[in-house]
């Protein structure tokens, strides 16, 4: 339960500022900046907190740039972030449970 709320609630807060208010004409140029920015503050926040994530330390580095290029695509090809928001928290609903799994 705990990790569908907090999935639910990350996935929309995070794609209503990486992909709506660091986008706010989508561009290419803004595209990337956004996507840049989140893949840089993703790996400081789970480096930060030091959790396992099950795999080689990589990772989380390729799961933030592929997924974050998805739901970048989505925002361009769109104009809009909803197909993100759904994507993103339905990721992380699986994400976050291996992570709870993993560390309790």
């Amino acid at each position: 339960l705990a990790a569908a709320l907090a999935a639910i609630v990350s996935g929309t807060l995070e794609e209503l500022f990486w992909r709506g208010a660091l986008i706010p004409e989508p561009t290419p140029r803004s595209a990337a900046m956004s996507l840049g920015l989140y893949v840089v503050a993703q790996v400081i926040w789970l480096g930060a907190l030091g959790l396992e994530t099950g795999g080689p330390p990589v990772l989380p580095l390729l799961v933030a740039l592929a997924m974050g290029g998805v739901w970048t695509a989505a925002r361009l090809a769109s104009g809009t972030v909803g197909a993100g928001v759904l994507s993103h928290a339905g990721f992380n609903l699986f994400a976050f449970a291996q992570v709870i799994a993993l560390n309790t």
